[in-house]
Parts: C-alpha cells; sequence; structure tokens
C-alpha cells in the first residue's frame, strides 16, 4: 500500500487482516469502506461479517445493529449471517436484561425477566410465581394471565388444572380482549377435554380477532372433522395452505379431509406436498394446536 495505493486487493486484506487481528480501530475505516463499495458480493459477505464483529466489540452498537441489518437484506439465508446476527442479538438481550435486572429487580418488568428464565430452564412453577407477582404490581399488565393460563395447560398434572388454567385466559380478555392467542388456548383447553361447542365458538373467536392464527385453523379443522362436518372443516383450512405453504399440519389434515369426502387427486396432491416437507426437513414446522404433538 505505500508503494501503490490503488492496489484492490491490498485495500481490500489490509482490514480484513487487522480485524483479524482485533485491532478493529485501525480495521475499521477499511471495512466501511470495502463493505459500501466492493463488487465482489461474497467478499463483501467476509467484509460485512467482520465490520459487525468490529463494530459490536468496540461498543458501536448503533452502527453494527446497521451492518447486520444490511447483510441480512443481502444474504437473507446464509448460515454465517444468520448465525453472527443472532449471536449479537442474543448476547444484546442478555446484557439489557441484566441491566435491568440491576436497575429494578423487583419491578413489573423484573418479574416478567425472572418468569422468562424460569420458563426457559423448565422451572414452569417458578415462572407462574414470578409472572404473579407481577400482576400485584400491575393487575392491568397484558400477557401475564395468558402465560401463566398456558404454562398450567401445558405442565400442570392436577386433572382439574385446566378449569384454573381457563380463568386466567378468560382474565387476559378482559385486559386484552383483542387476544387471538388467548382464544385459541382457551379452544385447545375445551378440545382436549372433550368440549367440542365451546372448543368450537373459541376458535372462530380466535380468528375473528386474528384470521393469520395457522394454530387456530388447524385445531378448528380438526373438530369438525371429528364432528363430521368435514366441508366446514375443508373451508376452514384451505386459507391456511395458501398463508402458511410450509406448515406440514395443514398439508397433512388437508390431504385426510379430500380423501374423507372423496377428492382422491387433492388428497395425493396433499400428500406430495406434505412429503416434500418432509424430505427437506420441515416436518418440525407442525404447527398444530398441541405443540407438542402431531397434527392427528
Amino acid at each position: 500500500m505505500k508503494q501503490d495505493s490503488s492496489l484492490r486487493t491490498a485495500q481490500t486484506f489490509l482490514p480484513l487482516s487487522l480485524a483479524a487481528l482485533r485491532r478493529c480501530q485501525e480495521a475499521a475505516p477499511g471495512l466501511r469502506r470495502e463493505f459500501s463499495s466492493n463488487p465482489d458480493l461474497k467478499l463483501r459477505r467476509v467484509i460485512g461479517l467482520s465490520l459487525e464483529q468490529c463494530l459490536y466489540e468496540s461498543g458501536a452498537l448503533a452502527e453494527a445493529d446497521e451492518v447486520t441489518q444490511a447483510l441480512l437484506a443481502k444474504y437473507p439465508d446464509d448460515i454465517d449471517v444468520l448465525y453472527a446476527a443472532g449471536q449479537m442479538y442474543g448476547k444484546l438481550s442478555s446484557e439489557i436484561y441484566l441491566r435491568l435486572m440491576k436497575v429494578a429487580p423487583h419491578s413489573v418488568r423484573g418479574y416478567q425477566v425472572m418468569a422468562e428464565v424460569a420458563a426457559t430452564e423448565g422451572n414452569w412453577q417458578g415462572a407462574i410465581d414470578s409472572y404473579r407477582e407481577a400482576l400485584k404490581l400491575d393487575p392491568g399488565l397484558p400477557g401475564a394471565h395468558l402465560q401463566i393460563g398456558v404454562l398450567t395447560l401445558e405442565h400442570s398434572t392436577d386433572p382439574n388444572a385446566w378449569h384454573e388454567a381457563l380463568q386466567e385466559l378468560n382474565a387476559e380478555l378482559k385486559i386484552n380482549p383483542a387476544s387471538g392467542e388467548a382464544e385459541y388456548e382457551i379452544g385447545e383447553a375445551y378440545r382436549k377435554h372433550g368440549q367440542d361447542p365451546e372448543a368450537i365458538s373459541a376458535f372462530r373467536q380466535a380468528l375473528r380477532l386474528d384470521p393469520s392464527l395457522v394454530e387456530a385453523r388447524v385445531e378448528l379443522a380438526k373438530v369438525l372433522r371429528q364432528d363430521g362436518r368435514k366441508q366446514e372443516a375443508i373451508s376452514t383450512l384451505e386459507p391456511a395452505r395458501q398463508s402458511a405453504p410450509g406448515n406440514a399440519a395443514v398439508h397433512f389434515l388437508l390431504a385426510q379431509l379430500y380423501r374423507d369426502s372423496g377428492r382422491a387427486a387433492d388428497a395425493r396432491q396433499e400428500e406430495e406436498a406434505f412429503k416434500k416437507l418432509q424430505d427437506a426437513g420441515n416436518s418440525r414446522e407442525w404447527t398444530s394446536g398441541d405443540k407438542r404433538s402431531p397434527p392427528l
């Protein structure tokens, strides 16, 4: 570079080499220049990742965020870009939550953080207790009753606990009448306990509140099918085929409904779509109402 400052390769690899040695203050100007102007898209990706890391380590978080978003826009399916973004945002999230807990551990938000951490660690009773502490401070807190209800439905071994969960979910609706998720969970509670009319009503209300709620469509279609209302089930589920084409549960259930209705060709088409998703490794995306089991 001293002998010929116009050398393109040197202009690119000098800041990359400085960044690799963690000499980020020296590397950053060159990395910024090359990330915005280098014509080689593959090389620009490497430059962007180095710039992102340098900016984060130097505390320039706003600019690091801008670079990360630019990388995600240019390389949306690149595994290194996705990993780096997840690492950065995960660390930022942890740092922010730790600061919150230091500043106000016994605040509403502090108890919410405690609840989320406890739930992540599998301590569902601890999570419920923390949400209840948050509600003592703010009885109108959106989402807390919903989470208590969901945790109770998922983890309680008491056969009558679902009644308590319904109380929590209805309390959530008093705070947030537009919560399609609360209505969906109410429908699930009724469905699992054989109360089909109540389940159908709740699922329909969930879809009125949030037509994009695929889980509600799947579960409503299942209940309608069990009640012998096949055409209603098909009409309910078909919109999800367009809105969530990668959802295996939708194709799986539609195939069965079409076969029940004598539509063999349509059933085969849905079975093929389902098998393609399985082969592509997308069978994890069941998105059934019961998130812990297959769709049927």
